[in-house]
């Protein structure tokens, strides 16, 4: 690997794997448009891991793809395998912090010189595919996940949660057979790539469904998407179960800890649940998680304690999800952090509002990707929120503040415009209002303002003399 041609060398290993993996196409940051450059296919990735002796093929991997809540899927499924002892890998996209955390073993996010020793791995193969045929050389995600296949094989995982990146069918991650294949909700999202109707994101979500390979899904037959995903199961001949039919949420109920529920499947139950999270949809994602699980036990796989399994979702995080940052002080602001980005995440964000802050309309500080249908996600939140301040998400995607503004007004049909705040001064502004604040819009926003609300919550629970933590 060699160091960028502009600016400073990268002075560390890991800084120079960015540098290198920062010269593969990143649809991340621009989708394709079918006319120029790489497109989605799987030849390239299917090169790639053959060229590493296909360390995909292993045992114990849940496949996790959908709109949303995949993230808090692979996260629940993960903290449960550790409870059980396993020997866990976990692979996130995107990242909300660090590039490292999208590569975790043990529940830990690999450190930056055991990703720059993956990442090396790669390089005999890419330097080939520059001498014959650079055509072949894989894209930013394809090299992250095949980086964290060599890692779960360095580490001998035997429970491996795996989210896909965009789509289902033609994603990078879908080289692998796994134990359960698992679709959360469904959403209008990447519409140009992905089809502009739910049946056809459903159809290439449902892309990820092997042969006899047992499914479990969170959306059932009363959606054309949920139709489609039955239909696609019973073609293939996989054993599914789904949110609402097999799996069932409850004794829901709501209280200054959190969510309590019990979740019953057709092989087993999982009394006294816990999660601490003021967001409902929670505990759908947790019933999809303990489905897929129970599915597995069913067809093979560990034995799964129904105690272990409240334990670990009673001590589950879930950065950037639903995520409460309390007042760093008197007269401070509540903050609410989210990464919602779809007309549905955002009427699950809006259900949260009354449990967060009771007695107010909080702040909303929005920044969204140009992608986003702006009118139907802020939709849910006319009437219930203060003011509305804009921003642009750290993304070549984000969409412009000024237009951001102008269209919140109309959707949201207030009088008085949105706020303009530049990304650089919004840390500074949200720790400093009284009040509540919500945050929402983008992983890449959420990401870029929850190091200084976790320091804020830091530097207080520090002045606490009596703190449990100090």
């Amino acid at each position: 690997m060699t160091s960028t041609e502009n600016g400073d060398a990268p002075k560390t290993d890991f800084d120079r794997a960015m540098a290198w993996l920062a010269g593969f196409t990143d649809y991340e940051q621009a989708l394709p448009d079918g006319r120029r450059g790489p497109r989605f296919e799987l030849d390239r990735m299917e090169a790639l891991l053959d060229a590493l002796h296909h360390p995909e093929r292993r045992r114990g991997i849940l496949h996790v793809a959908g709109s949303k809540g995949k993230g808090s899927v692979v996260l629940m499924l993960d903290r449960v395998g550790r409870e059980h002892g396993a020997r866990t890998g976990r692979f996130l996209s995107p990242h909300l912090e660090h590039v490292t955390e999208r590569i975790a073993v043990g529940g830990h996010p690999l450190e930056e010189a055991r990703f720059a020793h993956f990442a090396r791995r790669l390089a005999p193969y890419v330097e080939a595919c520059l001498r014959s045929d650079p055509t072949r050389l894989p894209t930013f995600f394809e090299s992250i996940t095949a980086m964290a296949h060599l890692a779960f094989q360095a580490a001998d995982c035997d429970w491996i949660s795996l989210e896909v990146g965009l789509g289902g069918r033609l994603d990078a991650t879908n080289l692998v057979t796994p134990e359960v294949s698992i679709i959360t909700p469904i959403d209008l999202e990447h519409t140009r790539v992905l089809g502009r109707d739910l049946e056809s994101i459903a159809r290439e979500k449902a892309g990820i469904l092997k042969p006899g390979v047992p499914a479990v899904t969170a959306m059932d037959d009363t959606s054309a998407a949920g139709r489609v995903i039955a239909q696609i199961a019973r073609d293939l001949d996989c054993p599914l179960w789904r949110l609402g039919r097999e799996i069932l949420v409850e004794g829901l109920q709501y209280g200054a800890d959190g969510w309590r529920f019990q979740v019953r499947t057709p092989m087993m139950s999982f009394p006294d649940l816990l999660l601490a999270t003021p967001g409902v949809h929670q505990t759908d994602n947790a019933a999809v998680a303990l489905g897929a699980l129970a599915q597995w036990a069913a067809h093979g796989g560990p034995a799964i304690r129904p105690a272990l399994v409240a334990r670990a979702l009673r001590d589950l995080e879930l950065p950037g999800r639903t995520e409460v940052f309390p007042p760093a002080a008197p007269r401070r602001a509540t903050v609410l952090l989210d990464t919602a980005h779809t007309p549905d995440s955002f009427r699950r964000l809006a259900g949260c509002l009354e449990r967060v802050f009771p007695d107010r309309k909080p702040d909303v500080v929005l920044g969204l990707l140009r992608d986003k249908d702006v009118e139907s996600c802020l939709a849910p939140l006319r009437g219930r929120i203060g003011r509305l301040v804009v921003t642009e998400p750290p993304s070549p995607r984000a969409l412009p503040a000024h237009a951001l503004a102008r269209r919140a007004q109309a959707a949201l049909g207030v009088s008085s415009p949105p706020i303009p705040i530049p990304l650089d001064e919004l840390a500074a502004w949200i720790t400093s209002r009284p009040g509540g604040v919500v945050v929402a819009g983008s992983t890449y926003l959420a990401g870029e303002l929850r190091p200084a609300l976790r320091s804020r919550v830091d530097e207080s629970s520090a002045g606490m003399v009596d703190s449990p933590h100090g």
